[in-house]
């Protein structure tokens, strides 16, 4: 159990930064589309 515990504990700090990762790839993929959005909208107007 204690070196199953110890794999964790070394695999979890090696997914955080992947989690990390996607969630700013997440967060300006929101961002341009918006402003695309934003852009398209006033083009229609």
């Amino acid at each position: 159990m204690a070196k199953s515990r110890k794999a964790v504990r070394r695999a979890v700090p090696k997914y955080d930064p992947m989690k990390s990762n996607v969630i700013k790839v997440g967060v300006v993929f929101i961002i341009i589309s918006a402003l695309i959005l934003a852009y398209a909208a006033g083009m229609m107007k």
